[in-house]
Order: C-alpha cells, then sequence, then structure tokens
C-alpha cells in the first residue's frame, strides 16, 4: 500500500503548491497550471462538457478550454473576461461559491482520480484490523467533502451499526503534503487521544496497522447510535427534605435542587446532567412536572434559600400538573421510578420503552416520538401559556410563484402569536403581520449582490456636520434586532431575509454565522460570543430572534447553495400546487390542468427547480375571463419561459405543445442578403386572447410526450 500511499501524497503535494498561498499567487499558479495542458487533454475536456450542454460554471469552463486550444494560453484578464461574459447572462451570482480559480478550474486540476487507491487502503485496513464484519468506511479524495475542491484526502472506518461518520467514533488516516495523520477520533468528542502524525520518509505502513488494531476494539464496541439526550427522575422529597417556601421559590423561578456534600453519588449524578436532557419531578410522593434542563452548568442555591450550598439547574417547563400523577400508580422501586427512594436516577436506555408506557403517556400524554421530533410545546415561562415550538433559522425555498411570500407571513404570526394556525385567511393576517413589522418585532431585509456586512451587522459610515467628517460606527439591521431581542428575552423577533441566496453569505453574516446556530446561541451549552471588528461590542445571538428566509430555486439550485447556510437552516419545500388554485374553469379553459402540464414539460425538458407555481393564477376568481388569463401570461408566464429557455424557441415551443403563441419569423423576407440569417420567433398576443389557445397546451402532446 506504500505506493498508492505515495501517489495520493504527491498529488497532494501538487495541490497545496497551487492553494497555499494568498489568493493572487493562487491565481498565477492556476494560470500557469492551464497552459501547461496538452492539447490532447483539453480537446478530451471539451468534448466531455459539450455533451452536457453545459450552463453557468461549466460554461466559464468550456469557454477557457476552448480558448486555450486556440490560442495555446490564457491569461487572468481573458479568463476573468469570460466570466464577466456568462455571468451577464443571469441574474444571480453564479460565481457565488466558485471565486477561487482552485475551485473554479478544479476538473483540470485534478484529472487522475485517486478514490479507487483509497478505497484499496480503507479495504486493506479493515481487513488487517480484523474489522470485516463490523465496519465500514467513507473516502474523501481532493474533489473535497462538497467539490469544491481540497488540497488532502481521508478515509474515515466506523462501525457499520452507525449511519454516518461524522457522529462515530473512526478510524481515521489522512493524507496532506508529505504527512500521514492517523488515529482514533469523533467529531462531536474531544478527550481522544491526539492522532498520530508521521512524515512520509518515517512512515511504516505496518506500524499504522498495529497502532489501528488497538484502536479497532473501541470500533467493533461503537454500537449505540448517539443519543441527543437522557431522561432523569428528580425528587424534591417532602416538607423535611425541602420545605413549602423553598419549593415554591424553585417552581416560580424554574429550578431543580439536590443537596448533599461534594463527594457523594446523588450529586454527582446532578451534576452530570447536560442541557437538553429531560427529566420529570417527584414531590410528595406524586409526579408533578416534566422539563428540559436549560442551562450548561449548576448554581448555588441563593442565600434565602433554607437550605445552604445545594445545587440547582435550571429548566425550561413541558408539562405541570396541578393535581399530580400518584407515584404508587407505577410499579417498582427501581432507581428511575417515582417509588425510588434517591433523589437522581436517569432512565436507563433499556427502559425507555417502559418508561413511556407507565410515566411519559399516561402522565404527560407524550411519546419518545415526541421528544425525538421535539413535536412538543413549552410552556412559557412568565405566562404560563404554551409556545409553539419553531425552527430558529428556516428557509421558504422553491420555483417562482409557489407562495413563499405567502408561507413568511404565516410563519411570522405563529411566532408572534404563538399559534399553530394564524387566524383568518391572508388578507387578514397581512395588517397583523404589518403591525408587527411597524412596532419593531419584524424587520424585513432583501439581500443582493451589493449586500455587506457593514449593511447587516456594522459598519463606518461618513457623516458630515457643520462641514466637518466623522466616521461613526452605525449598526446593520439584524444587529438592531438582536439587541432588542436580548433586551426583550420574553418578546420573540423574526428577520425576514428574502432572496437569502442572491446575497454573499459569507460577506454578510462573515464571522458571525456560527452564532446563528441554534447550540451556539446566548446560553445554549455550546454558547459562543464574538468581538465585533468595528465597534469592539461583545455579541451573541439569543434564543428569541427567529430568521426566515426565501429562495426561489429558478436563480440558484439548492444544491449549490454555500454549506454553512445550508447547515444552519431547515429548509422547507415550496413546490407549485395546481390543486391550491381557487377557480377551475375561466372561459373553459382547465386552469389546474393547464398549469399542471406545463410543469410536467418543464420538468422534463429542464428541471423540477425551473417550475412555474400556483400563485401566478390565485388572483383568478369565478368573475374573471380570458383577458384576465392573458395578462397572466403574457406578464409572468411567458417571460418566464423565456428566460428558462434563452432564445430556445423548439423548447419553448414544446413546452406550450400545439397553443402557437410564438410564430417562425424568417429574415429572408427582408430580402436575399439576410436568408443566411436564418429565422427568430414573435410572440402572437393576439392569440392569448382565445380560450383554445390555452386549451391546445394541456390537450395536445408536446414532442417529447
Amino acid at each position: 500500500m506504500r505506493a498508492q500511499i505515495e501517489k495520493i501524497l504527491n498529488q497532494s503535494k501538487k495541490l497545496q503548491a497551487i492553494i497555499n498561498v494568498d489568493d493572487k499567487q493562487e491565481r498565477k499558479n492556476v494560470i500557469e497550471f492551464l497552459n501547461g495542458l496538452s492539447a490532447e487533454v483539453l480537446t478530451e475536456f471539451q468534448k466531455r462538457l459539450e455533451a452536457t450542454e453545459p450552463e453557468k460554471i461549466n460554461k466559464i469552463r468550456l469557454l477557457v478550454v476552448k480558448e486555450l486550444l486556440a490560442k495555446q494560453r490564457v491569461s487572468e484578464e481573458s479568463v476573468e473576461a469570460i466570466k464577466a461574459e456568462v455571468e451577464k447572462k443571469y441574474d444571480t451570482n453564479i460565481l457565488h461559491s466558485w471565486k477561487s480559480y482552485f475551485s473554479l478550474f478544479l476538473p483540470l486540476l485534478y484529472t487522475e482520480k485517486l478514490d479507487s487507491e483509497l478505497i484499496a487502503i480503507a479495504r486493506d485496513v479493515i481487513s488487517k484490523t480484523d474489522l470485516d464484519k463490523f465496519a465500514k468506511y467513507k473516502t474523501v479524495d481532493f474533489d473535497g467533502a462538497n467539490n469544491f475542491g481540497a488540497d488532502r484526502a481521508w478515509i474515515a472506518i466506523y462501525n457499520n451499526k452507525q449511519s454516518n461518520q461524522s457522529s462515530s467514533l473512526q478510524l481515521f488516516i489522512e493524507f496532506s503534503g508529505d504527512q500521514v495523520t492517523y488515529g482514533l477520533r469523533r467529531h462531536s468528542e474531544k478527550g481522544l487521544q491526539p492522532l498520530k502524525q508521521i512524515f512520509f520518509s518515517e512512515f511504516q505502513y505496518d506500524q499504522m496497522i498495529s497502532d489501528l488494531r488497538i484502536d479497532a476494539q473501541a470500533i467493533v464496541g461503537d454500537t449505540e447510535v448517539q443519543q441527543p439526550y437522557r431522561v432523569w427522575k428528580i425528587s424534591h422529597g417532602k416538607t423535611n427534605v425541602i420545605s413549602d417556601d423553598d419549593c415554591d421559590w424553585l417552581n416560580r423561578n424554574h429550578y431543580i435542587s439536590v443537596g448533599y456534600d461534594q463527594e457523594h453519588n446523588q450529586r454527582k449524578k446532578f451534576l452530570q446532567m447536560k442541557q437538553g436532557d429531560y427529566f420529570y419531578l417527584v414531590r410528595n410522593q406524586k409526579i408533578v412536572l416534566f422539563a428540559q434542563i436549560d442551562d450548561a452548568k449548576p448554581e448555588k442555591t441563593p442565600d434565602n434559600f433554607s437550605n445552604k450550598n445545594w445545587v440547582m439547574r435550571k429548566y425550561k417547563p413541558i408539562k405541570k400538573l396541578s393535581d399530580g400523577f400518584p407515584s404508587i400508580s407505577v410499579d417498582g422501586k427501581e432507581g428511575w421510578k417515582p417509588q425510588n427512594a434517591s433523589s437522581v436516577n436517569p432512565v436507563p436506555e433499556k427502559s425507555m420503552t417502559e418508561f413511556e408506557a407507565k410515566i411519559l403517556k399516561p402522565a404527560f400524554d407524550l411519546t419518545l416520538n415526541d421528544l425525538n421530533n421535539k413535536t412538543y410545546s413549552l410552556l412559557n415561562e412568565l405566562t404560563g401559556v404554551e409556545r409553539i415550538i419553531m425552527a430558529l433559522n428556516q428557509i421558504f425555498y422553491g420555483p417562482p410563484g409557489t407562495g413563499k411570500t405567502f408561507n413568511t407571513v404565516k410563519a411570522a404570526l405563529k411566532i408572534l402569536e404563538n399559534s399553530n394556525e394564524p387566524i383568518g385567511e391572508f388578507e387578514e393576517q397581512k395588517p397583523r403581520f404589518d403591525k408587527f413589522k411597524s412596532n419593531g418585532q419584524i424587520a424585513f431585509v432583501t439581500f443582493h449582490q451589493s449586500f455587506s456586512y457593514e449593511d447587516f451587522v456594522e459598519g463606518i459610515r461618513a457623516e458630515s456636520n457643520e462641514g466637518k467628517l466623522s466616521y461613526p460606527v452605525k449598526d446593520g439591521v439584524f444587529k438592531k434586532l438582536v439587541i432588542k431581542a436580548r433586551e426583550n428575552q420574553n418578546q420573540p423577533y423574526v428577520l425576514i431575509i428574502d432572496e437569502i441566496n442572491r446575497g454573499n453569505t459569507s460577506k454578510i453574516f462573515g464571522e458571525l454565522i456560527t452564532l446563528i446556530e441554534k447550540t451556539k446561541r446566548a446560553g445554549e451549552v455550546e454558547a459562543v460570543e464574538l468581538t465585533l471588528p468595528y465597534s469592539g461590542d461583545s455579541f451573541s445571538v439569543p434564543n428569541n430572534l427567529y430568521i426566515i428566509g426565501t429562495m426561489n430555486t429558478a436563480d440558484r439550485s439548492l444544491a449549490l447553495i454555500d454549506t454553512a447556510l445550508r447547515r444552519r437552516f431547515d429548509f422547507i419545500e415550496m413546490m407549485p400546487k395546481a390543486e391550491e388554485i381557487k377557480v377551475s374553469d375561466i372561459d373553459g379553459v382547465d386552469i389546474k390542468k393547464l398549469l399542471t402540464k406545463i410543469n410536467e414539460r418543464i420538468e422534463a425538458l429542464y428541471d423540477r427547480e425551473h417550475t412555474i407555481g400556483h400563485a401566478f393564477f390565485m388572483k383568478l376568481t369565478e368573475k374573471s375571463n380570458v383577458d384576465d388569463l392573458a395578462k397572466i401570461f403574457r406578464n409572468n408566464i411567458l417571460p418566464l419561459l423565456e428566460e428558462y429557455f434563452f432564445e430556445d424557441w423548439e423548447k419553448i415551443s414544446q413546452v406550450l405543445g400545439k397553443s402557437a403563441i410564438y410564430e417562425e419569423h424568417k429574415f429572408s423576407n427582408l430580402g436575399p442578403d439576410f436568408e443566411s440569417l436564418g429565422k427568430s420567433y414573435r410572440r402572437v398576443d393576439e392569440k392569448l386572447k382565445v380560450p383554445s389557445t390555452y386549451q391546445a397546451i394541456y390537450q395536445s402532446a408536446s414532442v417529447d410526450e
């Protein structure tokens, strides 16, 4: 295997020589590499691209290759000119994720794929560490995990009962430059022994196998899928343990508490509870509460508390039982059951089904499924009313006209009105939405290519006062809303980002992209606080700030969205729904059939991300006629088709069937000098006023059907 490893390391060194420099030198290195490619390699690459009808990034690659073949060289200036030429054909920034020349021209920089070598090494390691029956592997070559390129390759070997390597114990082997790094690791866990990093000149494959054989037993034993939470029994005993006054104080302020000295086993268990764990509470032989731990570490009891030196944990209540659920109704006295005298005990994994059947369901009307999927409601800390759980960060994505704006209003009202289903139709909901916006609970912003960190977070702005210039730091829309949310922790706030995919995410959010994650928000166990670069303010994002984005997939495929954005948002698909259209018939035209047929053809000829939404037709009523339909086609549908299938009139005609909305126009009509120019197509607006035009779209078969 040494030869395969050497081959992989040599490729890594070649790529590192290109990219382990500043941006300017990287571009220079890539241009030099491209100019050194043979005509044979370029011709083969050209053939592969042309066979796919390249668009966007592949179009840029194809034009660069063509210039290389024609002129034997390219320059940075000529590459930038090609990028600009292709990019201007699109409304969105198609180069958002392809800023570096390394990513842009990776298919030419890394042509001899090495995945087979990585797979051979992975299989050999599995065999020689006796993991054949227990393990599977994942390899990532120099294409990188997200296909944007990498200067290193790696192998992860993990238990075959685990669903993915990222949360599993793994034998990890990385090849970078002239070094091999290996050992036992888990992405989500620290504290394992450090990985060994060895220069290839000193590397011994047999020694690596010997070292990994020791770690292999940990892989065999890693069969338990990582549980994101545990469930505990907590007891506040009777009045002789915690007085009624102390217990009332704990209940009002949402704390649980235990005593004992620091070395006592019950106190140690209490400290082991993690933020996000669940517990049920017993008091006076009754089950009275089900809740979730809401702090990262315990606190000492206050001075007015009778029991000094006890420790407390903050919680979020889920269900309170005013009358209590009798402990005696749960048979058995195991440590996790209410009749056991212990104050703290976890419910063992093997007993979770019994816990669900005897306590969770009968006492709280909840299931383990509810806990796993978080399909329950929290009790509001101050008012006692239930607060609906909503994703902190979500993006509604889909083709044009699929109701993204409508659902944004609805989602905002769900959060702000704490309602599963906002009252009334959209016309009634929108004024309430606008009122929340005017009182500062909703902020609205549209991302675009020029939108920056300074607009979103903070930046320096020049101001003139009596002829004197000053440069104060001005807060952006995001920072302003965060400050409001921090000052009013019991009131939800919503930031709506329209066209979120059109902005440069890394440029706009900067280092703050991490802070919006649920686990990194203020108060969470992994909370992160950063210092802002202009003001020097400490900055974190509270849990009462929700972010809702919209994304038009016709502008940009979901597959191309910035990875940092994808990992931090829930993506909710909004696709065309012809059944949502209120009116079925307009002057004999079946609107639902019409839209369905158009979208079936678009999906066949292009893709589902460029279909046409039902919202364009929602304005039609029983009183509408073919003129109203013509207006929708003229102003919305036809412009979209002309954009999707730019100058490809044959495909547009296929989508529209035999409606003949577009007519062929030959330039030969202008005289013999124009015959060689071929033909173009013109829209016949008069046909839009005739019902049979639309009927022909869904009653006839297109060329491809």
